[in-house]
């Protein structure tokens, strides 16, 4: 029984040496040859590359999995092997039945039983079995974090072995207890057994090859070794071989490197000590800098599409990895349907991330018991989605739900300030169907209220039904009745006659799902995978034992949970060569005409790695060292190995691109493996921006090519032919483009100058402005044209508690009460806080149903706060030699406004002073309340023009008010209860220059305004959100406010 261990670096043959044996074997036996690789990813490549050297008859491609398999049927062994959703859920029920303590926090959060498939999968790879880990914990000091984890791994290999279920790595272990017993005939016809392609085993993988080369005709294993670097993991993989199987490794006999000599130089010195001469990167090494992840996988679809157009590589010779493709999978999917290309993600997509597995579950999400205990959240947003989902059709015999339909019950929502809970709900259609015809507003001339009684009426019935519809079976119900309703709900698959007809009462997922054809495969392939799960989840309930009831609530985690830790495939495209989308660890062993490589950042690639929290490094070190049961360190690292694998998977030509830029913005400083590629390679990194300007040749999209059409120089009316209403659009927007990155004057800039007779008459001398209007355009002038010129505001979510206009309001009305009754000492705390907490009783008892807010268990607080704050105020404002005069002084109002006079024009403002107080000589000060921080109320933003309210209040005061001489004025931040840091007295020229300053700032406003000047200009803080155009202005800026 020959046994051989071959080694040679990465891409010098070992496959295509291992592929030469097979066949000729296969062609001089009558018995299959067998070959193990470790995904189906190198099975397939295996068998394309056997039937391109002739044909694959009599040789059997396996895996691990598989060989284990094969080697019990073999024995005929039975078994039953466990799925991954499955063994999530015993895993759950396990669990739930084990009484933990250091592990109770965490132990109901979806991601926990995760980590216990994932250390209960290590430790029995590593052939680790329970009495021996419960035993080795106890004499470690049985601490209950160890404690706990060997006696979850003991229960639930205890549960596989009474129902005789096995999971993955249970299978490898079944194989070895039989394959160990002498007496066992199986596998002893194999004539040859080839492992090619892995560079790791596991304890369990190594036992199963031991016992295997001992049975089988002959015996072949390769392994990589590089030239010049003696990797770790690799020499600890060859002399774990060497000293299992007994045998020595020999030296690929016929090293035949595949790659270009450019690679092939990269692959032989990347990690080695000694410096090696650097090579020009001519065609074969492209590096580019990309400005973010979305810009690199842009530019790398970009550079692949060019190999399989210009190159002429067939698609399934190319590859897209990174060290985690994960984090790029949408971005992945979106530009490559861009693009045209077939890209086929390895592994499958997040189950979670469907948009159909999405909508569902935000539907199911509806019924969670609300924060009180009694009845469903039901909140407000989401249900109005659910009720305007594509995949859902809210239809049966009496009644249908449309879009138009979610539109008015979110207009009822928003005007009733629901926010959840079936109480709000009921109680917004009794407030709505309370309303007469008579008293609802017109809209608009010739147009009533949507809301009539009648349209309310309908929506409430409506509501009922969608409630009779999707409501689960009842609070508490056993899982399967919880998996039948979900079942009734998605509906049957017209295309599969198993399925039969849908309910009444379904929702019709399925067959909305196919109605899509752009997105069917993707929503079909993620629902069947869906209902696989809910049938695991029904076999797991059946094999567990008696029925139990659970809680909707536990039902629902239960479900998230199993689909966080699920993916689905989409269908392979039949008779489409597709680019491969891989981690570089799925791609080992697989080889390519170009790859490109994305990443190459710190912390991406090489991967940073964090010890594992549940079993320490130092567990590990101890039960190896005192028990012999081995573990490897969780921060063991083969990072190195990893990169030398990615880049030696091309033959031909390799692209390694990095993001310069994190998603927080921040910079993004290089990979260790990027800056070493560059000493080898003579390459200078392509700067690629977010929005790079392309040739012509180089655009890979429609949309790509029209965009660097509209951008070119020069008579183009010839591309007209090609779609003239395309290209009209396109000539509209680069003009609007252009202009704007030459940052000329243009209607696409807030220059609207040919209206400005109609803007001088609308903002004419007779037009009464507010100080709080001046400042909008001093913030930014397109705000201003927005929200006084054109209207607009945004509509505002309905929130719990109070937004900071009501807040600001309570604030006001309770200092000018306050003020106003104090008659005593205003300088004493406590007869102060007394006459405030009087003053504002009956104000805070009706402010919710004055202001319209719902309140919240925190009001009680805020309402004390309040009290505190205005308190503390007035006490403060009280010391001095000032005294109180009079609150909320208004002009312009119902009284003469104020008037400023200019060349043959004028310009009238009106105002409230929140506070004047005044001096025993008769001058006075002026004070305005903020809410705010005083930090942005400083000389600075006075002197830029951004706060004019003081200094036209003080004008008000002493010209229109006639209150005497302005001596003073700032701004009272009351949350604070301190002034700001501007006061007019510091002002340069004092009070009269700070006036003077902020007239000639209020005459710039109102000619900007009549000249039609808004140009949008982000503040230096960004903008705020309440902005109207933050959704579609091009200079938004996201600010701190």
């Amino acid at each position: 029984m020959p046994k051989t261990l071959l080694h040679a670096p990465a891409a010098a043959g070992k496959t295509a040496y291992a592929i030469r044996i097979a066949l000729e074997a296969s062609a001089s036996l009558q018995a299959q040859v067998r070959i193990c690789v470790p995904t189906p990813l190198q099975a397939n490549a295996w068998r394309r590359r056997l039937a391109a050297a002739g044909g694959a008859m009599g040789i059997h491609l396996l895996t691990f999995n598989s060989l284990a398999t094969a080697c019990l049927d073999e024995a005929g062994q039975t078994f039953t092997k466990l799925r991954e959703p499955i063994q999530y859920r015993l895993l759950r029920a396990l669990i739930g039945t084990i009484p933990l303590a250091h592990y109770a926090p965490i132990q109901s959060k979806p991601g926990f039983v995760q980590v216990m498939q994932r250390l209960i999968s290590e430790l029995k790879s590593g052939l680790i079995y329970p009495p021996d880990f419960i035993q080795a914990v106890a004499a470690m000091g049985d601490e209950p974090r160890l404690h706990e984890l060997a006696q979850i791994y003991n229960d639930y290999q205890e549960r596989l072995q009474r129902k005789k279920w096995a999971d993955s790595v249970g299978l490898y272990w079944l194989a070895v207890e039989t394959l160990q017993n002498p007496n066992q005939s199986a596998c002893r016809d194999w004539p040859l057994l080839i492992v090619d392609g892995f560079d790791d085993f596991t304890p369990s993988q190594l036992a199963l090859l031991q016992l295997l080369a001992e049975r089988v005709g002959e015996f072949i294993i390769t392994l990589p070794q590089a030239a010049a670097v003696d990797y770790p993991r690799y020499r600890r993989t060859r002399r774990q071989v060497e000293e299992e199987l007994g045998i020595t490794a020999q030296a690929l006999p016929e090293q035949q490197p595949e790659s270009h000599p450019t690679l092939q130089h990269l692959a032989a010195h990347i990690f080695t000590l000694s410096a090696a001469d650097p090579l020009p990167a001519g065609e074969a090494i492209t590096m580019r800098e990309a400005a973010d992840r979305p810009a690199e996988v842009r530019t790398a679809l970009r550079w692949l599409k060019q190999r399989i157009v210009t190159d002429e590589i067939p698609p399934d010779q190319t590859a897209l990895l990174a060290r985690e493709i994960a984090p790029y999978h949408s971005t992945i999917q979106q530009i490559a349907a861009e693009f045209g290309l077939p890209v086929r993600l390895v592994g499958g997509l997040p189950l979670a991330q469907s948009p159909v597995i999405a909508g569902l579950m935000a539907l199911l999400h509806l019924f969670l018991p609300a924060a009180g205990g009694v009845g469903p959240d039901l909140p407000r947003r989401q249900l109005i989605s659910a009720w305007r989902s594509p995949y859902f059709i809210w239809r049966s015999r009496d009644w249908r739900i449309a879009a138009a339909d979610a539109d008015l019950l979110d207009t009822l929502a928003r005007e009733q300030r629901v926010i959840r809970g079936l109480e709000q709900w009921q109680a917004a259609f009794t407030a709505g169907l309370a309303i007469k015809e008579r008293e609802l507003p017109e809209e608009e001339e010739g147009e009533r209220h949507p809301l009539t009684a009648g349209v309310v009426q309908n929506l409430q019935q409506k509501f009922a039904y969608f409630l009779q519809v999707t409501k689960p079976p009842a609070e508490t119900a056993s899982l399967q009745d919880f998996i039948r309703w979900l079942e009734r709900l998605i509906g049957p698959d017209e295309k599969s006659a198993a399925d039969g007809s849908a309910p009444s009462d379904s929702l019709a997922i399925v067959a909305q799902a196919r109605a899509n054809s752009e997105t069917e495969k993707a929503d079909i392939a993620a629902l069947q995978e869906f209902k696989a799960l809910l049938r695991s989840f029904m076999w797991a309930e059946e094999a567990l034992g008696p029925t139990r009831k659970v809680t909707f609530l536990s039902f629902y985690n239960e479900l998230r949970g199993a689909i966080s830790a699920t993916r689905f495939s989409l269908p392979a495209r039949k008779g489409t060569a597709e680019i491969l989308g891989a981690n570089v660890t799925q791609a080992r062993g697989l080889s390519f005409a170009a790859v490109a490589v994305l990443g190459l950042s710190e912390g991406a690639f090489p991967q940073t790695i964090n010890e594992d929290p549940f079993l320490r490094d130092l567990d590990r070190q101890r039960l190896g060292d005192q028990f012999k049961l081995t573990l490897q360190p969780s921060t063991r690292s083969a990072e190195q190995e990893y990169f030398y694998e990615a880049i030696t998977r091309p033959r031909q030509k390799l692209l390694l691109t990095r993001p310069v830029l994190a998603e927080n913005g921040a910079e993004w400083v290089s990979s260790p493996f990027w800056e070493a590629v560059r000493r080898l390679i003579t390459c200078m990194p392509e700067q690629i921006p977010s929005e790079p300007f392309l040739d012509l040749a180089e655009t890979a999209s429609a949309a790509e090519w029209w965009e660097t059409l509209a951008g070119l120089p020069g008579d183009l009316t010839w591309a007209g032919s090609a779609d003239a209403s395309v290209w009209q659009d396109l000539q509209t927007a680069a003009h609007i483009w252009q202009t704007r990155q030459a940052a000329q004057p243009s209607i696409w800039e807030g220059d609207l100058h040919t209206l400005a007779p109609q803007l001088a008459r609308r903002q004419g001398p007779d037009r009464i402005w507010s100080a709080s209007r001046l400042e909008t355009y001093q913030t930014c002038a397109f705000l201003f044209f927005l929200q006084y010129i054109l209207g607009l505001e945004p509509r505002p979510e309905p929130a719990e508690g109070l937004d900071a206009r009501q807040l600001g309001s309570l604030y006001h009305e309770i200092l000018e009460k306050a003020v106003q009754a104090g008659t005593g000492d205003m300088s004493d705390a406590a007869q102060v806080l007394a006459l405030v907490t009087a003053v504002a009783a009956p104000i805070l008892d009706a402010a919710p149903r004055e202001q319209g807010f719902r309140a919240t268990p925190w009001w009680l607080q805020t309402r004390s706060e309040i009290i505190q704050h205005v308190a503390g105020s007035l006490v403060a404002l009280a010391a001095g030699d000032y005294d109180f005069l009079r609150a909320e002084a208004s002009f312009g109002i119902d009284s003469k406004p104020l008037t400023i006079a200019g060349e043959g024009d004028r310009l009238r403002l009106r105002g409230f002073i929140d506070r004047v107080d005044r001096q025993a000589g008769g001058r006075i000060r002026i004070i305005d309340y903020k809410l705010g921080s005083p930090y942005s109320y400083n000389a600075r933003a006075f002197a830029e023009g951004k706060r004019l309210q003081l200094p036209l209040y003080a004008l008000a005061a002493e010209e229109t008010l006639r209150l005497g001489t302005v001596a003073d004025g700032f701004y009272w931040h009351v949350r604070h209860e301190e002034a700001s840091p501007f006061k007019l007295v510091k002002a340069e020229g004092g009070v009269l220059g700070a006036i003077e300053t902020t007239v000639a700032f209020a005459w710039d406003v109102v000619h900007n305004v009549r000249q039609g000047q808004f140009k949008p200009e982000p503040p230096d803080q960004g903008c705020p959100a309440y902005c109207p155009a933050a959704s579609f202005c091009w200079q938004y800026t996201p600010g701190a406010w």
